[in-house]
């Protein structure tokens, strides 16, 4: 209480969508994103060679053993398995 008043919390109501024009935008962007990246996904088959910098010094060469949604999964010669987005990728020749 503050001079005898009470204080009451601050209500919200419930959160109005975004107008029709704005989800159309949000959904087109989403579409041309999703085809972006099934472009450049159609690039690559399973049992493919491929290689990707690995942020360090290394260079990583793997088979190429599944392609998913929106990455690429990779089983190197060592047997470690990596998830990597196809824009990274690029052809490896077969050893």
């Amino acid at each position: 209480m503050l001079n005898g008043d009470s204080l009451s919390p601050i209500r919200f109501g419930p959160a109005k969508p975004p107008p029709l024009r704005v989800r159309l935008i949000v959904e087109r962007l989403k579409l041309l994103s999703q085809a972006r990246s099934t472009a450049a996904m159609a690039r690559f088959s399973i049992g493919e060679m491929v290689r990707f910098d690995a942020g360090d010094v290394r260079t990583i060469t793997g088979r190429i053993i599944r392609l998913n949604k929106k990455t690429i999964s990779i089983l190197t010669s060592d047997h470690e398995r990596w998830n990597v987005a196809p824009v990274f990728l690029e052809r490896a020749k077969d050893e």
